[in-house]
Order: C-alpha cells, then sequence, then structure tokens
C-alpha cells in the first residue's frame, strides 16, 4: 500500500472488519518476546519453554503446536480447565493428549504481569507472589472486532456492550443499507460461520432471497488433537433435562486409526432415547473437524442412529466410528425393552388369575 485513499460510494456496504488479537494493560505485548496470535506466526525459531496466558480455542491450540514440536509449555489461566465451553470429556480427552506431549496447565492462575529481564527470560508474575519465567510469553486473550477508526461512530451504528455491531437476522444494522458479518459481529467468530454470513448479507444486499438460518454450525478446535462438535451437547442435554442417550466409538476400536498410527480419541453420538433420532456430535483425534460433518448431515435430515447401522460405509475407514457408536446405541436400546417385555408378561399373567 502507498497510503493513498480513495473514497467510494455504493448504496449497500457490508462491514467485513475481521478481529485483532486483544490486550490487556498488564501484559505488554513487544511481539519479539511477550507475543500475541499474530506476531507468534513470526516467530523465527522454536522456543525452549513457553508460557501461555489463557485457556481458550487459541491459546490451546498454540499450546499444543508448540508442545508437539518439543518446547517446554505451560498454560496459565484462572479457570480450572481449559475450553470451558466444553463438555468435561472432551476438555479431559485434550489434557491428558496436552500432558503427554510434556504440556502443562495450571488453573486457579492469576497473572498479574510479565516483563523480558533484558538478557534471555520474560518473567511472569502472579497474584500471590509467584514467578515463572520462559523463553516465551504467548498472551492469549482472544481477539476483538476491528472496529475503531473507521468512522462508524459518526453513523449512529449500534453497537453491542461486547464491542461488536449488531444485526439483524438478514445481517443488516440498525441503519438501512449497511450489513456486517464475521468477527465484526461476534460469536461463533469462525471462519466457517463468517463466511456464510457473508453470502447471505450479500444475497440480502442484492435483493435476492437468502437461504433459511441455520443454527447448526460446526466447531472445530484445531489443537493436537482435534476437537470437533455440532449439534446438541451433554451438558445441554442435562440442562434441559431431556432424555438422552450417548453412544460413544474409541479409536481404539477403529481400524483405520491403527492404520494411521492414531487410535487415541472417540466420536460420541447424542440421540434421542425414545426415537433414536441423533442431536449431537462430538469428535476428539485425528481428523475430527473432517469427520463431525457426517454426523452434521444426519442431524439436519433427522437421522437416527439407525441410519449408521443400515448403510454400508467403506472399510477401514475414520467412519467407521459412527457405526460403532450407533451400535453401542442399539445395545444401550435393546437392553432397557426385555425388562419392560417381562413386566408386561408379569401383568397379563396376574389379570388372567
Amino acid at each position: 500500500m502507498d497510503g493513498s485513499r480513495r473514497v467510494l460510494h455504493a448504496p449497500r456496504v457490508i462491514l467485513a472488519t475481521g478481529s485483532r488479537p486483544r490486550h490487556v494493560p498488564a501484559i505488554e505485548v513487544d511481539h519479539e518476546h511477550i507475543v500475541d496470535s499474530d506476531s507468534i506466526l513470526s516467530l523465527p525459531y522454536i522456543p525452549r519453554s513457553m508460557l501461555v496466558l489463557g485457556s481458550g480455542v487459541i491459546a490451546c491450540e498454540y499450546a499444543s503446536i508448540f508442545a508437539a514440536l518439543g518446547s517446554t509449555v505451560t498454560m496459565l489461566d484462572k479457570a480450572a480447565e481449559p475450553l470451558g465451553f466444553l463438555d468435561p470429556a472432551l476438555r479431559l480427552g485434550f489434557l491428558a493428549a496436552f500432558r503427554a506431549m510434556g504440556g502443562e496447565y495450571c488453573g486457579g492462575s492469576e497473572v498479574s504481569g510479565a516483563r523480558f529481564d533484558g538478557f534471555s527470560q520474560v518473567e511472569v508474575q502472579l497474584r500471590g507472589g509467584d514467578t515463572l519465567a520462559s523463553d516465551i510469553v504467548f498472551a492469549a486473550f482472544g481477539r476483538v472486532a476491528n472496529l475503531d477508526g473507521i468512522g462508524l461512530d459518526r453513523l449512529g451504528l449500534k453497537i453491542s456492550p461486547r464491542g461488536t455491531v449488531q444485526v439483524n437476522d438478514f445481517f443488516e444494522t440498525n441503519i438501512p443499507g449497511i450489513f456486517a458479518a464475521g468477527d465484526a459481529i461476534g460469536p461463533p467468530a469462525l471462519a466457517c460461520a463468517a463466511a456464510d454470513q457473508g453470502r447471505r448479507a450479500a444475497l440480502v444486499a442484492l435483493g435476492l432471497p437468502p437461504p433459511a438460518i441455520t443454527s447448526l454450525v460446526p466447531s472445530g478446535v484445531y489443537t493436537i488433537p482435534e476437537i470437533a462438535c455440532v449439534g446438541l451437547t451433554q451438558t445441554e442435554a442435562a440442562s434441559k433435562q431431556m432424555d438422552v442417550i450417548v453412544g460413544r466409538a474409541d479409536f481404539s476400536e477403529v481400524a483405520r486409526a491403527h492404520i494411521a498410527g492414531e487410535p487415541s480419541g472417540f466420536l460420541t453420538l447424542l440421540c434421542d432415547r425414545s426415537t433414536a433420532r441423533v442431536l449431537g456430535v462430538q469428535v476428539l483425534g485425528e481428523g475430527a473437524t473432517e469427520l463431525v460433518h457426517l454426523g452434521q448431515a444426519a442431524i439436519a435430515t433427522g437421522a437416527t442412529a439407525d441410519f449408521f447401522i443400515e448403510q454400508i460405509f467403506n472399510f477401514p475407514t475414520m467412519s467407521e466410528a459412527y457405526r460403532i457408536a450407533a451400535f453401542d446405541i442399539l445395545k444401550q436400546r435393546s437392553s432397557a425393552r426385555p425388562v419392560q417385555l417381562k413386566a408386561s408378561a408379569a401383568a397379563r399373567a396376574a389379570a388372567n388369575l
């Protein structure tokens, strides 16, 4: 860019300004010794040790990557466990894999400051007086929408308390003709969701009918191992007091996982107990973000667990995990039936006396 400016006019505008790393006053990011999620990509070497401040998606992704590359990685956060928005099984699965690579997670840790010692180490001060040191500190406090300095304050655009643009179901703001999509409007802050939001906003802006809005957005966490889920979670089902059943397939039961040298991990199907309709899918392991889409299609079409039993899949494939989990659903549902049959037979016998 040469620094020149151009003034453009249009009847309709889509704001897709993206986001930038969130910084906090107590941690001064110098992009050399204390890095954020942008400058970490420019590190010219693999550090011997790294302290990761935070426990969200970005923190866990880079923590696991550098642990796999041989760095001694320690994650620090106030939360008892990382990735708090996930079900416990996924969180524990990630932690087990992270620790197996030599990583350490220190929950209940509140950081009060960090500074480079001027020689070789970055010192991190914890509330309570303890000090830790490492070659690099990665400040992973999430991301914030890029809305500053582009004149939105002069438009009267509605901004949420979280600093994101407020839009309606058609991704149009409170000002007719101005739309917004992606990180500018906040969660789920996923690239796949942002692309779909931009497409829908463009269709409406051009006067074309948009497709029906779907809430079925898969989430993928590119940690090592990968994590993916779609639909209802077990935590949500429990909070709604829904009668559900969970079928599980451990990757140690999947031939393709052994062939690929990745037998760790699992896939779970969350189904309605009475109908076996698939409500949610969770996957932890190699290729999870690809594997979850088969479950997404099943949920979208109202399929039951029987679909995965009755259809023929290639062998060996990772998709076999769906059949194993579906058979687990079938086994659990079938185990309850004999009890009900015996009870009804006993009732009929008593009636004949």
